[in-house]
């Protein structure tokens, strides 16, 4: 048994010395620059010192020297004396005997000084493992915003994942095309409804859509009228006949580029309505940008103010079958997008094949989305019945699968503590023109999903030109003729 205080201290001192991390080899190489640049510490100037000292938080414990922080405050020239260099080291008790040198941990109690030129020499050295790459994004310590709790949480997610979202799943899916393509027949030659039945089916197709302007001409104008139509989708007087005018038509969103997302926030408050403004983004519509780019695109977008992201997914991982890669991407977008709710799009015309389609759907669902949506609408094949069908069976299956509507990666808490999942929508987009196929795409969407999908929170209409067919065929039920030009000049 030991009883000195210094012989303690040096049975302290003696194990903690040799306490190391051994580094796992397995973990591989760190990525290196091949240029192998020097490490090269820069001077520090007198602004950079007086900086870091204004930052001192003068509540704070004197070091071993003994010097207050308040003086150090005002402290900007002078030599560096032999206690700013040393450190009391203090060891706390974990658990256990309190006789075992292994049950406590030291904490270093290093001058205020010292740690001002800690702060200094981690930036350089921070900056030289960016610059170079030398950092892989499982790095926690060390990094701002990032700890070991970061890094748990991380671990959790990880291990959450590999239970509940396989990716083997994705590589056994295979779709029978002739079965869709026949379904997809089915759904067409379906007669519609008429009258009453489908002036109600129409409006509610309306505060289902999207109304878009994704030109190359968009100005502050254009995106101010495309807000006062959102606002106002159908006639006033039309509402009227109808007795529709207390049922606040408007429609599902705004949906513009970023770059004039400001306009439409600033239109929709000028109008007194909450429409959510949609931005795309991630390199809309080939995603074909740099990653790093593409992440940077989805933040401006919210600090916009959108409330909604249309991100367009790199096709080429899904052409490759590299669904790990694809799943990481979209995790990154999902991270972006904050509070913001995130629609991915697949751009189905261009994956090749049903099956790729079916296996892009699971994996945009397991990495968080919201929404999963069809087309960018700048792809020669757009939203077409066969790829709904194979999309919504998608949502459905991972319904089943999972036990949630919704992706539990994005799970939220309820207050009681229990998971509260958000449910994954259906967004059809390109190619939609006529009142009739909005009919039928609702059909689909009640046959194979239900009327819980037939929302503005879980099914959306990406169209631009969609609402004026649509406000004409409500002008005819009310009025018996079909509209002039004149009639419907907004439209």
């Amino acid at each position: 048994m030991v009883v000195d205080d210094e012989e303690k201290a040096n049975i302290l001192n003696t194990f903690f010395s040799t306490v190391f991390t051994v580094e796992n080899e397995m973990l591989g190489e760190i990525p290196r620059n091949n240029e192998n640049p020097i490490l090269r510490v820069t001077n520090l100037t007198q602004e950079e010192v007086r900086n870091r000292l204004n930052k001192i938080k003068i509540d704070k414990s004197p070091g071993p020297d003994g010097i207050h922080p308040r003086v150090l405050r005002e402290l900007t020239t002078g030599s560096v004396p032999q206690d700013w260099r040393i450190a009391n080291v203090v060891p706390i008790f974990k658990k256990g005997s309190k006789s075992e040198p292994g049950n406590y941990r030291p904490v270093s109690l290093t001058s205020i000084v010292g740690k001002i030129f800690e702060g200094f020499l981690r930036d350089v050295i921070l900056d030289y493992l960016n610059e170079n790459n030398c950092l892989t994004p499982y790095q926690h310590g060390f990094m701002r915003n990032r700890s070991c709790q970061t890094n748990l949480i991380s671990f959790y997610e990880e291990v959450s994942y590999r239970l509940d979202h396989d990716l083997g799943w994705v590589s056994r899916v295979a779709v029978n095309q002739p079965a869709v393509l026949r379904r997809a027949e089915q759904i067409q030659s379906r007669r519609t409804v008429k009258k009453d039945w489908q002036a109600a089916w129409l409006l509610k197709a309306v505060t289902c859509m999207d109304l878009t302007t994704l030109s190359g001409d968009d100005t502050a104008a254009n995106v101010h009228r495309l807000c006062y139509k959102a606002k106002h989708p159908i006639r006033d007087d039309l509402l009227r006949s109808i007795k529709m005018d207390d049922s606040d038509i408007v429609t599902g969103a705004v949906c513009v580029y970023p770059a004039r997302v400001t306009d439409s926030v600033k239109a929709l408050k000028d109008a007194g309505c909450h429409i959510p403004v949609a931005s795309v983004a991630t390199g809309f519509p080939s995603g074909q940008t740099p990653l790093k780019t593409r992440l940077a695109e989805v933040r401006t977008a919210v600090d916009a103010g959108a409330a909604e992201i249309d991100i367009v997914i790199n096709r080429t991982l899904a052409l490759g079958g590299r669904w790990e890669e694809l799943y990481e991407e979209i995790r990154m977008f999902r991270e972006a997008c904050g509070e913001s709710h995130m629609k991915t799009i697949l751009g189905t015309g261009e994956l090749g094949s049903l099956t790729n389609v079916y296996k892009a759907s699971l994996v945009a669902m397991m990495a968080g989305s919201d929404f999963i949506k069809t087309s960018t609408g700048k792809e020669s094949v757009n939203a077409t019945y066969p790829v709904a069908l194979v999309m919504v069976r998608a949502i459905r299956e991972y319904y089943w699968r999972t036990g949630n509507k919704a992706s539990t990666r994005r799970s939220c808490v309820c207050r009681d503590g229990g998971p509260m999942s958000r449910v994954v929508g259906f967004k059809p987009a390109g190619g939609i023109r006529s009142a009739k196929e909005a009919l039928v795409w609702l059909s689909l969407i009640k046959e194979e999903l239900g009327d819980d999908w037939l929302t503005p929170q879980l099914f959306r209409i990406g169209a631009s030109t969609l609402l004026g067919d649509i406000e004409r065929q409500i002008y005819h039920h009310v009025t018996g003729r079909y509209a002039a030009h004149h009639d419907l000049p907004m439209a």
